[in-house]
């Protein structure tokens, strides 16, 4: 029952912040249209504020997490809201990233080890800080680069921490009441956020969010041996996968790897006439499915489990990265038979 009570706490602190958090953000930090960006007017990228004052609050009140913990998650706000006001440069941004990750790893929070299947690989101290510092930063930057749509990155950070605060109950981390608190402050946050959309995340609020999801996976990592690296990647497959291609694509360019385009899975769907609604809803739904596969990975330990979730991971790249020749036909008939039905039915009445 306290747990719950985590949840609606966070709930309800972030739902009530958000009309001021939008006023303030039209005021100081207002995300500006542009040939690049989806929306057509100025709107408010605060939403990270109401995210972290709802954590801030519900931890001052249950004391959830203690104050190593709370520090790292408000260098990464204070980063953000920084960003979202004066658009830090892409390498200084990454700089503290990095050291944020560094403070992470000496408050104990450490890849130590890399289990797939039925094999770990132990890392020495130097390897276990770069890892750990590259797990970090690699999340943090996912869950932000996938932030172009209504809705879409705080959509998929409901589905990891949704997925995640499972994990945490069986796995007994120390973390639950944290991932609860963001859980239920990142639903608040997407009543707002889904299209059409009355304000964004913000870098504090992606930043934030990828960081937490970052710090359970490592604490529960931690705390218990030989739990399947492999696993928490799937509770963040497309915001990595989208990341990844990105970065391999501007590579093969010779473009600066931070550099903005419109070539992300969800300019994809776009393109091809999806609404900007159900590309949030179909990545959504490819993001579920690869988060069940990572709790599966998580739970069942073994070798062939591991070998048949990594097939299935890259039958979903396929399908992730060509939504043309599989999801689109799909949608298309379903959309078909929407309007079919509606058709027989204005008929039926007629």
């Amino acid at each position: 029952m306290g747990k719950i009570l985590l949840l609606f706490f966070g709930f309800f602190i972030s739902f009530t912040l958000m009309p001021a958090v939008i006023r303030i953000g039209t005021m100081f930090i207002l995300d500006k249209p542009n040939n690049r960006k989806i929306h057509k007017t100025a709107k408010p990228r605060s939403g990270g504020i109401a995210i972290y004052l709802s954590f801030l609050v519900t931890n001052f009140i249950f004391i959830v997490v203690p104050l190593n913990v709370a520090i790292p998650i408000t260098l990464v706000f204070i980063l953000g809201i920084l960003d979202d006001i004066y658009s830090l440069k892409a390498n200084h941004k990454l700089i503290c990233q990095i050291f944020i990750g560094l403070i992470t790893f000496y408050l104990g929070f450490e890849l130590n080890y890399i289990a797939l299947g039925n094999t770990t690989i132990y890392l020495s101290y130097i390897y276990s800080m770069i890892f750990t510092v590259l797990w970090i930063t690699a999340i943090m930057n996912a869950v932000n680069l996938i932030d172009g749509l209504d809705g879409l990155s705080s959509l998929l950070s409901i589905i990891a921490l949704t997925m995640l605060a499972l994990v945490t109950i069986i796995f007994r981390s120390s973390l639950q009441g944290l991932i609860l608190i963001y859980l239920g402050a990142t639903i608040a946050f997407y009543i707002f956020n889904k299209h059409p959309s009355k304000l964004f995340l913000g870098d504090c609020g992606s930043l934030q969010l990828g960081y937490i999801i970052s710090l359970a996976s490592l604490d529960i990592i931690g705390q218990n041996s030989n739990v399947q690296t492999m696993g928490f990647i799937f509770l963040v497959f497309i915001p990595i996968f989208d990341t990844g291609c990105a970065i391999i694509r501007r590579s093969l360019n010779k473009k600066p790897i931070f550099s903005p385009d419109c070539k992300h899975i969800h300019h994809k769907l776009l393109a091809q006439n999806v609404s900007p609604c159900n590309s949030c809803y179909i990545l959504g739904a490819l993001s579920l499915i690869a988060a069940v596969a990572g709790v599966t990975t998580l739970i069942v330990s073994s070798l062939f489990i591991t070998i048949i979730m990594a097939i299935f991971m890259l039958a979903l790249s396929y399908v992730a990265y060509t939504p043309e020749k599989v999801i689109l036909p799909i949608y298309y008939k379903v959309s078909v038979k929407e309007v079919a039905t509606t058709i027989e039915k204005a008929n039926a009445t007629d």
